[in-house]
C-alpha cells in the first residue's frame, strides 16, 4: 500500500484489517509493529521550491497594503495579481501530475515577468508599459468601438497628471532576459498554447516499434522539475521587480538564495531526457 499526499497533508493509519475465510485448523494472523514498515519520501527540490514562493509573495504584497495607488500603479498591481494566478495555476497542475498542461500558464507568467523587467529598465518607458497594456486590451474590443474610445480617453486623462511615457507599442516579451533564460520552456509552452503536435510527445511512452501509450498524468521527473523551477524563477524575478516598482519590502537574501537553487535545478534538468520512460499510475490510455 503506497500513500501519496500533498506535502502539507498528513496521513495516519489507525487500523488495517484483512477479512477472509479461515481454513480448518489455521489460526488468525495478526500484524505486529515489526511487520509494518513506514517510509517517508521527502518532497523533491522542485516541490519544496514551489512551496516556498507564495509566503514571500504574500509578505511583500502585505508590506504595501496601506500604500495608495495611482491609476498606472494600480494597472501594474493588477498585472502582478494575474502573474500570481498564473503561478498558482502552474503549481496546481504540477501537483496533479500534469506539467505539460501547466506550460500555457507558465508562458503567461513569464510574459508578465518580462513586462515587469521592461518597466524597471532605466532606459525604458517605465510604468507607462502597464498603461499601454490596458490600452491594447481596450482596443481589442472591436465590437464596442464607441465604448472603447470613451474608456481610452478617460484612461489617458487619468494618467496624464503623472507625466508618463506611454509607448506606442509593447516590446516583444522575447527581448527580456527572463524570457530568453527560459527558452526551452517557452518553446514547449508555445506549442502547448497553439495545440501543436510537438508537446504530445511529452505524453508518449514508447513500448515498441508499433505500440505506445499516451499518458495523461505523468510521474514526477525531469519535465516536472523543469516546469516547476521555471515557474519559481519567473515568479521570484517578477516579485523583485514589482517590489522595486511598487515600493514594497522584500527578504532579498532569501529570494536570491531560492533563485540560485531554482536555477541550478532548472539548468540541470533541461539537459536530461524530458520524455516519459514508463507508464504513469492511473493515467494511461492506449
Amino acid at each position: 500500500m503506497t500513500i501519496r499526499t500533498h506535502p502539507d497533508v498528513g496521513f495516519r493509519l489507525e487500523r488495517l484489517e484483512v477479512h477472509g475465510r479461515l481454513e480448518n485448523g489455521e489460526a488468525p494472523f495478526h500484524l505486529s509493529d515489526e511487520d509494518v514498515t513506514i517510509e517517508h519520501t521527502p518532497a523533491s527540490p522542485s516541490q519544496r521550491l514551489l512551496g516556498s514562493v507564495m509566503p514571500l509573495v504574500n509578505a511583500a504584497a502585505a508590506s504595501g497594503a496601506d500604500e495608495g495607488h495611482t491609476p498606472a500603479s494600480m494597472f501594474a498591481f493588477n498585472m502582478f495579481g494575474q502573474a500570481v494566478a498564473f503561478f498558482q495555476s502552474t503549481q496546481l497542475l504540477v501537483g496533479a501530475r500534469q506539467p505539460v498542461e501547466a506550460l500555457p500558464a507558465l508562458r503567461g507568467l513569464v510574459i508578465l515577468a518580462a513586462r515587469f523587467e521592461q518597466m524597471t529598465d532605466p532606459a525604458g518607458p517605465g510604468i507607462g508599459i502597464a498603461v499601454r497594456g490596458v490600452l491594447n486590451a481596450l482596443e481589442a474590443l472591436d465590437a464596442h468601438a464607441d465604448l472603447t474610445e470613451t474608456r481610452r480617453r478617460e484612461l489617458l486623462a487619468a494618467v496624464q497628471p503623472q507625466g508618463l511615457t506611454i509607448p506606442d507599442e509593447l516590446a516583444a516579451p522575447e527581448t527580456a532576459s527572463i524570457y530568453a533564460s527560459l527558452g526551452v520552456e517557452m518553446k514547449f509552452a508555445t506549442g502547448a498554447v497553439n495545440g501543436t503536435y510537438g508537446t504530445i510527445g511529452l505524453h508518449m511512452q514508447r513500448i515498441d516499434v508499433e505500440h505506445a501509450n499516451f499518458q495523461v498524468a505523468l510521474e514526477p521527473g525531469p519535465l516536472t522539475d523543469m516546469v516547476s523551477t521555471a515557474a519559481v524563477i519567473a515568479m521570484l524575478e517578477l516579485l523583485k521587480q514589482a517590489t522595486w516598482l511598487l515600493g514594497w519590502t522584500l527578504e532579498a537574501s532569501q529570494v536570491d538564495e531560492l533563485l540560485g537553487e531554482a536555477r541550478t535545478v532548472n539548468e540541470s534538468t533541461a539537459q536530461l531526457d524530458l520524455f516519459p520512460s514508463g507508464p504513469a499510475a492511473g493515467g494511461s490510455s492506449k
